[in-house]
This record gives C-alpha cells, sequence and structure tokens, in this order.
C-alpha cells in the first residue's frame, strides 16, 4: 500500500527546505566575504539586482514573439530589441561606472565591440 503524505508533513518539509536553503544563502554570501572581502556581495547585490531584471525584459520579448506571434507582431524585429537596447544601455552604463574596476572594463570592451558582437545602441553608450 503506497504511503500518502499529508498536508501537514508537507509543510514540514517545504519549511526544512525553505530553512535549508536561508541558511545556505546566508553561508555562501559570508563565505564570499569572508573570501574576498566584505564589500563583495553588496557589489554583487547591486549586479544582479540591474542584471536580472535586464534578461528577463530580453527573454520575456524573445518567448512572446515565438509563442503568439500573431498577437506581438509577425516575428521579432530588430526594432523590438532596439526599444530594449536603448532601455537597458544607459543603466548598465550607469551601473559600471558605479561599481568601477571590473565593470569598467567591461563597458570599454563593450565600447570597442570586436568582432561586432554587441549592438549599436550598447557600444554608443559605452564610448566615452
Amino acid at each position: 500500500m503506497a504511503a500518502t503524505i499529508t498536508r501537514s508533513r508537507w509543510r514540514t518539509a517545504l519549511k526544512f527546505t525553505g530553512a535549508v536553503a536561508l541558511g545556505g544563502t546566508i553561508g555562501l554570501a559570508g563565505g564570499i566575504a569572508y573570501k574576498f572581502g566584505p564589500e563583495t556581495v553588496p557589489r554583487l547585490v547591486t549586479v544582479y539586482s540591474e542584471a536580472i531584471p535586464a534578461f528577463f525584459d530580453y527573454k520575456a520579448l524573445q518567448f512572446v514573439k515565438a509563442v503568439a506571434p500573431e498577437k506581438a507582431g509577425v516575428w521579432t524585429t530588430a526594432k523590438d530589441f532596439d526599444e530594449l537596447h536603448a532601455k537597458w544601455a544607459p543603466r548598465m552604463l550607469a551601473l559600471a561606472f558605479s561599481l568601477r574596476g571590473f565593470f569598467l572594463k567591461g563597458a570599454q570592451l563593450v565600447a570597442s565591440n570586436y568582432g561586432n558582437a554587441f549592438p549599436r545602441v550598447w557600444t554608443k553608450a559605452s564610448a566615452l
């Protein structure tokens, strides 16, 4: 006979899983701060608070255009992405200037556009 799992057991399991995940996250952040210095964790949070919404903005456009092209227009066009580039390029450049170091070097790489890897809007925003 198969054992059934009651609602209270599911709740207990979810609470335990959440506690383990939270503890692991706090431990990881503490380990990173210990290994790389106390300023590392706030810098990573700052980067990801901008980068993750940008990533999902681009992915949402791709998803809508792929799943429902008749509702969103025929297909994804360069104009659709140009609007996103115009929105995110200045924000990412401001982020690079505020964080300096590695991120500023990354912006310089974007500005050089070696191999035409980056859109024109991004290279114009990064060119100083």
